[in-house]
């Protein structure tokens, strides 16, 4: 799709992983985000480190909860690549998708106890 082609040329990758989501492609999109986060942390810079990964880290908890959804495991393998560099507040929204009545898609038990460990470690330590 040129659209897409277009937007990864800008570096509109928000627009990228949606239209990777839409068309129910959740790990392409979980991977994009990750592997361009991961390229923000290989700056040498502290602080131009913390600016590039910043954009990714909001798109990690605008796009987390639906990921927790559809592949908790990957989620919770992507959230301990960014090391210490994601807020560990602004995932809850994911942990609470983790676990909702009726869902179809419904985490394991592993799963769930994967994110709320890494979260919880993430707050701790």
């Amino acid at each position: 799709d040129d659209v897409i082609f277009f937007a990864k040329l800008m570096k509109d990758y928000e627009r990228v992983i949606v239209y990777h989501v839409q068309q129910y492609q959740y790990e392409e999109a979980l991977e994009l985000l990750s592997n361009h986060a991961y390229q923000a942390l290989q700056s040498s810079d502290r602080s131009e480190r913390r600016a590039k990964f910043q954009k990714f880290a909001e798109l990690y908890y605008k796009f987390s909860p639906m990921f927790v959804k559809h592949i908790p495991g990957k989620t919770v393998d992507a959230w301990k690549a960014a090391e210490r560099h994601l807020n560990p507040k602004k995932l809850i929204p994911a942990l609470i998708q983790c676990n909702q009545p009726g869902d179809k898609n419904q985490a394991t038990p592993e799963e769930q106890v994967g994110v709320v460990y890494t979260i919880y470690y993430t707050l701790i330590m």
